[in-house]
C-alpha cells in the first residue's frame, strides 16, 4: 500500500466516522430523512460497517420505512456475521422478526429469524 493509498483510506474512515456521529446527533433530534441520507453514505463507503446499518434499520423503522429497513436488518445480519459481531447479528434477527410479523405479514420468516436468533 503506498502512503497515498493509505491517507485515502485514512480519509473514507474519518469521513464515515464523522457522518455516523452526525446521523447519530440528527436521529436524537427527530431529522430521520437526514440521519437515512447520511447512515446510506456510510454503508456506501464500508460495507460491512454493522453499527451503520443497525443504526440505518432503526432509522428506517422509526420513519415508518419498514421494507427498506427489512432490508437493511438483513444487511446488519450478513455484515455482524462476516465482522464476528454476534451482538448486532442477533439484534439484526430480532429485528427483522419484529418487522416481519408487525409490518411484512411475514410470519413464517419471523419464525425462521426468531429461530436463528436463539441458536
Amino acid at each position: 500500500e503506498t502512503l497515498n493509498e493509505a491517507a485515502d483510506v485514512f480519509d473514507q474512515n474519518g469521513t464515515a466516522r464523522i457522518r455516523r456521529l452526525l446521523a447519530i446527533a440528527l436521529t436524537q433530534g427527530g431529522a430521520w430523512g437526514e440521519a437515512i441520507r447520511l447512515f446510506r453514505e456510510v454503508v456506501s463507503v464500508s460495507l460491512e460497517d454493522t453499527r451503520a446499518w443497525y443504526k440505518l434499520t432503526l432509522a428506517f423503522m422509526a420513519d415508518g420505512k419498514h421494507s427498506k429497513a427489512f432490508l437493511a436488518a438483513k444487511q446488519t445480519i450478513h455484515a455482524a456475521s462476516a465482522q464476528n459481531e454476534p451482538f448486532f447479528r442477533f439484534m439484526g434477527l430480532v429485528l427483522a422478526a419484529r418487522l416481519c410479523v408487525s409490518h411484512l405479514g411475514l410470519t413464517r420468516d419471523a419464525v425462521d429469524f426468531a429461530r436463528q436468533a436463539l441458536d
